[in-house]
């Protein structure tokens, strides 16, 4: 049988008590005793013990009585060399996962698009942007754009700018579109007129109403119309 000893001159603290292995006890009042266990049976039992009892507490001396007359002091906790600590058991490691498959696009699946309705106008595409305009609101690149339509010699121009107004709801503008009431191509005074019915009020009235008499029946019938709507605006 054989003592086990761990000296420090410091005691134990809670968690190095509770590294101790078994079989080993925790030591107060004794000195410099910090811990004690006793080892019986073969040699190698007590050398697994002795090398648990220093890696627990690696700063305390280790040191064994009862095997010869006096103790035999190893020196540091950890010391004796050809008594290895048990190896940790090392953590099993999951696999990585699998990253995610990418998503495979069908053949002929419709693909979503931002689009700019003046890109189409650009492309010679007026449909396309008409359709894109409605509903939505300019913004001030937009309203500078259809500034400059209206300033344009060519009558389908002004048209256009007519046409995108009244799609977005630009309200605003009708004060500007007054003066075209007697542009002398028919399709500027008929689209003026339409565009007035649909965005302005009734003080736009008598503005419209000068042209019921206009030679062409397209904007005779659209001023009729747009007398209807302006009343209703009010």
């Amino acid at each position: 049988m054989a003592e086990l000893l761990l000296r420090r001159k410091r005691p134990l603290d809670l968690l190095e008590k509770t590294k101790l292995p078994g079989g080993c006890l925790p030591v107060s009042g004794e000195g410099d005793i910090v811990a004690r266990a006793v080892a019986e049976g073969e040699i190698t039992a007590m050398l697994t013990l002795a090398a648990a009892m220093g890696g627990a507490v690696p700063d305390a001396l280790f040191s064994v009585e009862g095997l010869a007359k006096g103790s035999v002091s190893t020196g540091s906790a950890a010391a004796p060399k050809s008594v290895k600590p048990p190896p940790t058991p090392k953590k099993a490691v999951s696999p990585p996962p699998k990253p995610a498959p990418e998503p495979v696009e069908e053949e002929g699946a419709d693909v979503p698009e931002l689009v700019d309705p003046w890109d189409f106008l650009d492309a010679g595409n007026e449909a396309e942007a008409l359709g894109l305009f409605e509903g939505a609101a300019l913004d001030m690149a937009g309203r500078d754009r259809v500034r400059e339509l209206l300033m344009s010699t060519d009558p389908k121009e002004v048209v256009l700018a007519c046409k995108i107004a009244r799609l977005t709801n630009w309200r605003s503008l009708v004060m500007n579109l007054r003066r075209f009431l007697g542009h002398a191509d028919t399709n500027v005074r008929r689209e003026v007129v339409v565009t007035l019915g649909a965005l302005a009020g009734p003080s736009m009235t008598h503005f419209v109403q000068r042209l019921e008499k206009d030679p062409s029946p397209e904007v005779r019938d659209a001023v009729a119309a747009a007398l209807i709507q302006l009343d209703a605006n009010g």
